[in-house]
């Protein structure tokens, strides 16, 4: 037991020294609980986000969106496969995208997609010039988290293939309105 317990305190201090998720009691066979495959994660993301690079959501229906994946969806799993974008919830002409970077399927819950999305939701496109039609509010942008993957918000043809990637789905001017282009290396969960 006691060495079990130094081993997993040596790993986890060296997977935060590599900036590397932490692994979980079922990495050393005393049964996480969590679904085989899904990627393990803290509740703090850290990352590069930018704002403005995609045609734009509806910011209403985007807010809809990620409260449901963090709410009734958040214990649905998303696999995405390596080097794949999936579409994970869309109404209307505005989706929630997850991309996966890393050289392996991954699988994200609900609730890991809108913990990334949320930062989206509340930081981009907030400019004067970031309404659109009858003063409605706009949203475009991509948090990249830790982990090898990253999450957009924009435009979205809910009829279009869900594996389409957020750059491909066009929609420009469906949801008219300028938002401000910024980027920045942020914790996704800082209220500022």
């Amino acid at each position: 037991m006691r060495a079990s317990l130094t081993t997993t305190i040596i790993l986890n201090v060296a997977a935060l020294v590599a900036g590397a998720p932490a692994p979980t009691a079922g990495d050393f066979g005393h049964g996480s609980g969590t679904t085989p495959g899904l990627e393990a994660r803290g509740d703090t993301i850290n990352g590069m986000h930018y704002c403005g690079l995609f045609a734009n959501a509806d910011s209403s229906d985007a807010a809809d969106l990620i409260s449901s994946l963090g709410g009734d969806k958040k214990k649905d799993e998303y696999p995405i496969a390596s080097h794949g974008c999936k579409r994970v919830a869309c109404h209307n002409t505005s989706g929630v995208y997850v991309c996966n970077d890393n050289n392996h399927k991954i699988t994200v819950s609900g609730a890991s997609v809108a913990n990334a999305a949320a930062y989206i939701n509340k930081h981009c496109c907030y400019a004067p010039s970031a309404s659109g039609r009858g003063g409605h509010p706009i949203r475009s942008g991509q948090q990249f988290t830790q982990w090898g993957w990253n999450v957009a918000v924009g435009y979205a043809n809910c009829n279009d293939d869900v594996r389409l990637r957020p750059a491909d789905a066009l929609g420009w001017g469906v949801n008219p309105g300028t938002c401000a282009a910024q980027k920045g290396l942020t914790n996704a969960n800082s209220n500022y």
